[in-house]
Order: C-alpha cells, then structure tokens, then sequence
C-alpha cells in the first residue's frame, strides 16, 4: 500500500498491486488516473481539485470527504463529501452514501466495507497522523 500527500490536508492511498498516474497542472488542479486497483482520497482540507480517472470516467473532486475509486469492479464510492462526474455527454453528482457503476453510469446506494484492508488501512493511517499532528502542536 502506497500514501500520497496531494496536498496540505488531501492524501491520496493506494491498495496493493494498484497503479496510478499523478500529474499536477498547477497549484489548484491534480490529476490522476487509475489504471489498476483501487484507491481511497480522504479530503480535510480541499485546497486542490483532483480529477480522477478510471474507465473512461472523469471524477472531479472540490470537497472535504471520503472517496473510493476501484477500477476492477468499476465502481466510484462517495461515502463522504460530493463529486461531480462525466462520461461521454453524461454528468452525474454523486453525494455521500452514492456510488456510481463506471460502465454503465448507473448510481447505486453504498457504505464503507469494514473488511476493506485499503479502507481499514486509511482510517489507521489517518488517526496516526491526527495524533501525531496533536503531539507536534
């Protein structure tokens, strides 16, 4: 598993054998695209927009929350926050507990698996760090 800060209060967290490309185009604006495997974007402080993408759609992250993009089953999760998304001439805004079907475009009602190891793995990862961001101020 694999941790990326995308910016202050944005990190970016990779499952096992996934593989992304990251490119930013400025200060406010990141880009990524997941071609293998899964990835959870857990948004504090929304200082740079990410566009993800996976399967032909186009994720465009603006707000504070918990994403889950998972390029095997083709699926994009909200469990917290909103994002916008586009495929082909199509626009969804997907809110939290929405998760949207990436090869039909189709929105269907989701929660967190707490048998996710990415998911269990991001929520340990975050409460070492809101810790260690306490002991340090």
């Amino acid at each position: 598993m694999a941790e990326i800060l995308l910016s202050p209060g944005s990190f970016l967290r990779l499952g096992k054998a996934s593989e992304l490309t990251l490119e930013t185009t400025g200060t406010r604006e990141i880009r990524a695209q997941l071609q293998r495997g899964e990835a959870l974007v857990e948004v504090l402080d929304a200082g740079a927009a990410l566009t993800m993408e996976q399967n032909g759609v186009t994720a465009i992250v603006r707000n504070p929350g918990l994403y889950e993009f998972n390029q095997k089953r083709s699926t994009v999760a909200v469990y917290a926050g909103q994002a916008r998304l586009n495929k082909d001439d199509q626009q969804l805004v997907a809110t939290a507990g929405l998760g949207v079907g990436t090869r039909r475009f189709r929105v269907f009602r989701t929660s967190p698996d707490p048998g996710n190891a990415l998911l269990s793995w991001c929520r340990s990862r975050s409460e070492q760090l809101s810790r260690e961001s306490r002991l340090s101020a």
